[in-house]
């Protein structure tokens, strides 16, 4: 099976020590099987469980995974797992999403790019796509 390779970029403080913080996903498409779904679910919840915490970006085609048309199950396993899970309102509408048939622990945004430049350059030590 193929592991993703993850660079992890390290920042330094003021201090000169090292700043952690998490993992951003960037979901903008579906995952192509079912192996790729738990390498994905698998990167997130190691690191909520290292409390680095995780971020996914629904974006694109991505969005379709808040509707559930890759199992559902991965979904509730990621924001169980304490993950965040973030879309914007326009790509759900503009794909014929409705709000009333997301888990409601997704966070919907207006500016959902902004959110993502500030999590990816000022917050994560990593970024995967997808």
């Amino acid at each position: 099976m193929l592991q993703p390779k993850l660079r992890t970029i390290h920042r330094k403080t003021a201090k000169g020590e090292r700043e952690m913080s998490g993992t951003c996903v960037l979901l903008m498409r579906l995952p192509a099987s079912e192996d790729e779904a738990r390498r994905m679910l698998g990167i997130i919840q190691r690191s909520t469980e290292r409390n680095s915490g995780a971020a996914i970006y629904l974006l694109g085609e991505g969005t379709f995974w808040a509707k559930g048309l890759m199992p559902k199950r991965y979904l509730s396993m990621a924001l169980d797992s304490g993950a965040a899970v973030k879309a914007s309102r326009r790509d759900l509408f503009a794909r014929g999403i409705s709000e009333c048939d997301l888990d409601q622990r997704i966070s919907l945004m207006d500016d959902l790019e902004g959110e993502l430049v500030e999590d990816v350059m000022g917050r994560a030590n990593r970024v995967v796509s997808w």
